[in-house]
């Protein structure tokens, strides 16, 4: 009787073009579908990379900004929920840090 084995099998590589990508499934049919570029584009100086992740439940996408001003790092990052379409449930992080006395300092926001 098969019906008690259980499997979970995974694949990751590298696409030109597209970025990394990470398929995950198991016997009960879940699944993870995930691909990531994290130097996605530059835009007005600021670094953006992007991530899309597909499961049974629905889609989850998040952004990233990075920009450097002198020794000042500036961050800023949205993700949805999975399943969540609207921008305004999403998660927003803004993030600034900077090389303060010797050490590091970092303010961050979430909303």
């Amino acid at each position: 009787n098969l019906d008690n084995i259980f499997w979970e099998a995974s694949q990751q590589g590298h696409a030109d073009g597209v970025g990394d990508v990470l398929l995950e499934f198991n016997s009960d049919k879940a699944y993870n579908l995930t691909v990531a570029q994290a130097k996605l584009a530059q835009v007005l100086g600021a670094d953006l990379g992007a991530r899309v992740r597909a499961t049974n439940d629905g889609v989850t996408g998040r952004l990233d900004a990075e920009r450097r001003l002198g020794d000042v790092k500036l961050r800023y990052s949205v993700e949805n929920p999975v399943g969540v379409y609207d921008l305004g449930k999403s998660t927003h992080v803004g993030e600034i840090a900077a090389g303060v006395a010797g050490g590091d300092a970092k303010l961050s926001i979430t909303s």
